[in-house]
């Protein structure tokens, strides 16, 4: 299976809840290239969705890193908000 493939299959596995299979598959895409920020985005927005901060910091910040989407974190608002509410969160646990 190639890298889109693999995305769609991730994907279809998201929107089907099957949650667990879904974070193997994105992370098997992120290992196949992790400058594509398709991986990272879903990653972020599973692990925020089943509350675990870290984790979607983490991805957040791979996404905001990949080469294809051609932003940085200053340059994106939102994206900075969530990250410094995620830090909050997390902070807020310990």
């Amino acid at each position: 299976m190639n890298l889109g493939e693999l995305i769609d299959f991730a994907i279809k596995n998201k929107s089907e809840g099957k949650i667990e299979m879904a974070i193997n598959l994105f992370k098997e895409c992120a290992n196949m290239d992790p400058f594509n920020p398709v991986p990272h985005a879903n990653l972020y927005e599973i692990y925020r969705n089943i509350g675990q901060l870290g984790e979607a910091r983490m991805s957040l910040i791979r996404f905001l890193n990949a080469y294809q989407t051609g932003i940085t974190i200053d340059s994106v608002p939102k994206a900075k908000n969530d990250l410094a509410e995620l830090e909050k969160q997390i902070a807020e646990k310990k």
